[in-house]
């Protein structure tokens, strides 16, 4: 071994790093760089993959492997020389850097294409921030391609014949392997064998250790707009007071009110194919005196019930949250001087009165019946600025707090103002049952925050008054969150187990 290396004509340069350039070119190195992006690609697919553990970097990158085991095969196969006997070694074709760029090529517009942003509302960027975002991941890697082949013959490492050829097998490689390995997975049956081996591979023992995921298979467009939402989420969350009492799910009012959610949850009449959720709209004392108070500096919540709604409550299939949105929206309308041009303009000037919802299982975010889900009710809430005054909210609801008894219509905010949803308070995640739900990622892209009710104690030691509920039986004992045991038994009602 020591012999072959130190006899320097025994010794050959790797073609695929070795680049040699003119030096009276000025731009020589410019391209003499473009002609090693395939080393600087696969340096990324590593780093991407130990970074981001998604098994579509990894098949990718194993097709890249594999498709420079085919060129070396066929290099020796078809003989041909390159262009100057003096610019790199072995034979040129076809062109190794254009035959992987080539399937770099095909396997990821294949794969933007079959994955593009979807135009669903209640996302956390605009649907023409997507699309150009989609645009330029695409561009990107029609220029890599472009320039990496038009390198190799600038520098006269290959004839354009053989780089045309290379790109050529590497494009059709690219698009056979991304079909078989990404496409066809994907629209296998789940009874097949083929899905049970990709089951296999996002399961397995050595899976679970790396957190080797796929999630293209859970989110249609991929993981990066889920990702951000919940980037932006925390990151709004980190420049609020880390005191902000309204975003604390332990918090007593929150509970209370969720409490009363429950309660209306066991109106509902049970169905086997629907969830039982119960609903309450409430506005905080604070904000009901005084709307332009931020959420973040109160220091005693004082949440006091508006409207309520139960699932199935008013005709049409209707949700929870769908009922007590409906009933709000028709009362605000019923506002003094709500009807009037020059009142609603001087209220959108002013400072919107921020509301909470309390709903026994998170906003669904998709309905198999057609209609609209209730996430997309809340943000159109939202967006349609409806108009009412804290002082007709109270003459209207009679509005009362089990412990801070009631607040009279004198005592609120008498301005017309446009209200909003700003928190929803979740008694539990939605089971994938139905649908796989991303509600609160929804909500939290389109500025609601969403946070889970989450007891630190038992009821008695928190003061909480159960509510004497007829359609199953409050499991309180120290180990469980009660609050979410009980939500999810309420909705489950009538489902066979």
């Amino acid at each position: 071994m020591l012999s072959s290396i130190l006899n320097l004509e025994a010794l050959a340069a790797y073609d695929l790093t070795h680049v040699q350039y003119s030096i009276a070119d000025p731009w020589g190195p410019t391209w003499a760089l473009i002609t090693l992006m395939p080393v600087f690609m696969l340096a990324v697919y590593f780093g991407v993959l130990l970074q981001r553990r998604e098994l579509t970097y990894a098949n990718a990158l194993v097709g890249q492997f594999a498709c420079e085991f085919v060129n070396s095969k066929l290099k020796r196969s078809i003989r041909q020389a390159r262009p100057t006997p003096f610019l790199g070694q072995g034979y040129g074709m076809p062109s190794s850097h254009a035959q992987f760029c080539g399937f770099f090529f095909a396997f990821w517009v294949l794969h933007y294409l079959h994955h593009p942003p979807l135009p669903l509302p209640g996302r956390s960027r605009p649907m023409w921030c997507r699309y150009m975002d989609f645009a330029a991941m695409l561009s990107i890697i029609v220029i890599i391609t472009g320039l990496t082949c038009y390198s190799r013959v600038y520098l006269m490492y290959h004839t354009l014949e053989q780089v045309y050829v290379g790109c050529s097998i590497g494009i059709a490689m690219g698009a056979m392997y991304y079909m078989l390995t990404e496409r066809m997975p994907r629209r296998a049956k789940h009874d097949s064998l083929l899905m049970h081996f990709r089951k296999f591979l996002y399961t397995n023992y050595f899976a679970r250790m790396l957190c080797l995921r796929d999630s293209w298979t859970v989110y249609p467009d991929g993981p990066i707009e889920i990702e951000y939402s919940q980037w932006l989420t925390n990151f709004q969350a980190w420049t609020k007071p880390p005191a902000c009492t309204a975003l604390q799910g332990s918090a007593n009012a929150h509970l209370s009110l969720m409490l009363d959610a429950l309660a209306q949850a066991d109106l509902c009449i049970a169905v086997p194919t629907a969830f039982s959720v119960g609903c309450v709209i409430a506005a905080d004392a604070a904000q009901m005196r005084n709307p332009s108070m931020d959420l973040d500096v109160i220091e005693a919540l004082a949440p006091y019930s508006l409207f309520t709604g139960y699932s199935r409550e008013l005709p049409g299939n209707t949700h929870a949250e769908e009922c007590a949105l409906e009933k709000l929206a028709r009362y605000a309308a019923s506002t003094p001087d709500a009807q009037s041009k020059l009142a609603r303009e001087k209220s959108s000037k002013r400072t919107p009165l921020s509301l909470f919802m309390y709903t026994t299982m998170e906003p669904c975010s998709e309905r198999l019946s057609g209609n609209a889900p209730c996430v997309d009710r809340i943000v159109r809430f939202n967006e349609a600025r409806h108009v009412t005054s804290a002082a007709w909210l109270a003459k209207g609801t009679g509005l009362e707090n089990s412990s801070c008894g009631a607040l009279k219509p004198s005592m609120c905010d008498g301005s017309l103002r446009p209200i909003t949803v700003v928190l929803v308070v979740q008694g539990v995640r939605e089971p994938q049952d139905f649908v796989q739900c991303q509600g609160q990622r929804v909500l939290r892209g389109n500025g609601v925050d969403v946070i889970s009710a989450t007891p630190r104690a038992l009821p008695a030691t928190l003061g909480l008054k159960l509510p004497p509920l007829t359609s199953i039986s409050m499991r309180v004992s120290e180990g469980i969150n009660w609050l979410e045991d009980a939500c999810l038994r309420m909705a489950k009602k009538g489902h066979k187990t």
